[in-house]
This record gives C-alpha cells, sequence and structure tokens, in this order.
C-alpha cells in the first residue's frame, strides 16, 4: 500500500489488489488517486478470483503487475498471464520455504517473469541460493517508511498514558506473539537483566496465538512485574516515543518494520542476526546484532545500552538519520521505478 499511494502520488495510474478480508486498504487509500479492488477467495481452487483478478488487470488496461509475495506471486502472475500483461515482476517479504505445489506452480511460471521484487538481501540470497534464480533478476527495494500519520509525540506525556513510572528504561518489542517471533528469547533476556539488577520494563505490543503460553512462561521466569503484554496496538509510534530501546528476536525476518519504526523514534535496537535486520541495523553504530536464540548476548548488548545514556542516544540518531536517508517512500518509489 506504501508502493500504490508513493505512485499514485507521481502519476501513475495504480490499482491495489487485495483478496484477504484482514487487509482492508479503502480507509488508508482514500486521500490517494490508487484504486482500491478487494476480491473475494471462492470457487474450485479459487478460480473464480484468479478470473476476477484477470478481469480487473483487463479492465485498467494493466502494463506492469508487481505480485507482492506469496500467494500473491503465484495467484497473480496466473492471472496476469492470463490478462496479456507485458511486464510481470514476482515478489517475496520473508524466508519462507515454499510448499511443493507452490514451488513447482513458481518454477513453471518463471519464464514469463521479468524478475523477483524482494525486500532484503538475505531474501535475495536466499532465491539464489536455494531456488537458483539468476542474481540478476531479483532485484533489493527495501521497504519504504511512511511518515505521513507520525506526529510529534512527548515523551512524558506518552510514558503516563502507558503507565509508566517516571525515569523507568522501557525496551519495546513489536510483533507479533508467534513462533518465528521468539518471544521467548526476550523472556529469558528479561530474567538476566532482572538477576543484574537493573530495573527494566519491557513493553510487548502485538497479538498472537502464544500469548498464554508467554505470559505462563514470565511467571515461571519471575518477570511477569517487568513485561507487559499490550496485545495489538493502534498507538505504535507512542508506545516506540515512549520507549529507550527495540528489540527484535525473530529467527527470521525479510526486512522488519518494527525497526524502520523504531529508527524512526529515535531509538537504537538490538536484534537477533535473523537476515532482514542486518539490512536495518549497522551493528555497533545503530544498534547490536546478536546471534539467533542467544538471549545471553541480547541482555549483555541491552545492558550496555541502557547502562550508556550517551551511547543511546548517540546510536538512537545514527538509526533516525539513516533510516530517513535510506527508507523513505521517496527512495523506495525511485527503486522501484528503476527496477
Amino acid at each position: 500500500m506504501v508502493a500504490a499511494r508513493e505512485l499514485a502520488r507521481r502519476g501513475h495510474h495504480v490499482m491495489l489488489i487485495s483478496y484477504s478480508a484482514r487487509n482492508d486498504y479503502a480507509a488508508w487509500l482514500s486521500d490517494s488517486a490508487a484504486e482500491y479492488v478487494q476480491v473475494r477467495r471462492r470457487g474450485l481452487l479459487r478460480i473464480a478470483r484468479l478470473l476476477q483478478i484477470r478481469r480487473l488487470l483487463q479492465r485498467g488496461r494493466i502494463e506492469v503487475a508487481h505480485c507482492f509475495k506469496e500467494p500473491s506471486s503465484v495467484w497473480g502472475r496466473m492471472a496476469a498471464k492470463l490478462a496479456a500483461v507485458p511486464c510481470i515482476f514476482a515478489g517475496a517479504r520473508g524466508l519462507t520455504r515454499q510448499g511443493r505445489i507452490s514451488g513447482w506452480l513458481n518454477r513453471r511460471l518463471t519464464a514469463g517473469t521479468a524478475g523477483w521484487i524482494v525486500n532484503s538481501g538475505a531474501i535475495r540470497d536466499y532465491l539464489v541460493s536455494t531456488h537458483r534464480f539468476q542474481p540478476d533478476i531479483v532485484h533489493v527495494v527495501p521497504n519504504g517508511l511512511d511518515l505521513q500519520g507520525v506526529r510529534a509525540v512527548d515523551r512524558d506525556d506518552a510514558r503516563r498514558r502507558l503507565g509508566l513510572a517516571p525515569g523507568v528504561p522501557v525496551v519495546a518489542v513489536v510483533a507479533n506473539l508467534r513462533a518465528v517471533k521468539n518471544h521467548a528469547m526476550v523472556l529469558r533476556a528479561a530474567r538476566r537483566l532482572k538477576d543484574q539488577g537493573i530495573e527494566t520494563v519491557f513493553l510487548l505490543a502485538g497479538e498472537g496465538p502464544l500469548r498464554d503460553e508467554l505470559q505462563s512462561m514470565a511467571k515461571e521466569l519471575d518477570v511477569a512485574d517487568t513485561v507487559s503484554f499490550l496485545g495489538h496496538r493502534d498507538d505504535v509510534w507512542d508506545i516506540l516515543c515512549a520507549s529507550d530501546i527495540a528489540a527484535l528476536a525473530s529467527h527470521s525476518e525479510g526486512l522488519p518494520n518494527c525497526l524502520l519504526e523504531a529508527a524512526a523514534a529515535g531509538q537504537p535496537a538490538v536484534s537477533t542476526a535473523n537476515g532482514g535486520s542486518a539490512d536495518v541495523i549497522v551493528d555497533g553504530e545503530t544498534g547490536f546484532l546478536v546471534g539467533l536464540d542467544d538471549d545471553e548476548a541480547m541482555a549483555e548488548k541491552l545492558a550496555r545500552l541502557l547502562n550508556d545514556e550517551h551511547l543511546r542516544r548517540r546510536m538512537g540518531l545514527a538509526a533516525r538519520e539513516r533510516v530517513l536517508k535510506e527508507f523513505s517512500v521517496e527512495k523506495y518509489g525511485d527503486r522501484l521505478i528503476r527496477t
């Protein structure tokens, strides 16, 4: 949707097609010239959806189709081929293994694909090494951060709204409570900080199937008093502005928007070297990268930042400068058009 807004702003005819009821972008695009259409999943093998997308592409006289990620990289390309769209790009946004059927379909569709658009070097390397794609057809276009809705937030006011005690250090973790996000590592790191006598509050923003399990784990580790499970939030920007550090413990990431947003809020981050995080964090300059599932290293880097306000501020400013320079929507649009 960021791409749709930016390309429409530049005068291009843009049609955003979605077939997930969870992704209703109508309100978000209401002030944009981009056209938004939601199609339904229905029919044998979703043939009705495929034909509906073909009709939309033909009606709009679409010249370039960007099939954003799985499963649209399969269904979208099939529909685009049926609609005789002259230029078709596939897309991938994460380090996920393809199923047997989708993998077979992707290989069959490759001959008519102009290239793949991915959002991190880690995904490019994965496609080249695992699926043996030629490097010159895999184009890295990092996410663009849309700051249109970002407003100036008074840190003290944000902390009061969140019920935070004055002066308490805060670590924000913005991620759905799913296995791949590995919140258990964050909880173990919180236990290590508590053992060191470092007063810290962890704000976990996100909902998911592991909430009950993680809350039980927090009680077992005796960190329930320092870890707050906030659930789904619409005030993530407030949470980040009220925090001192961002953390992410994922096993795998494409390019995590939560780290881009934290950097825009001026927060350094500590993240696992999970693929895409390395495209956001310059280790030792804008934050720290640690090994997968290495809660000891995460606790050590968090402690270093929490105990050194000067380092925290310096890294936060560097993170903000980098994200505004390298991950703006304008730069995102430039990269898409060049591709």
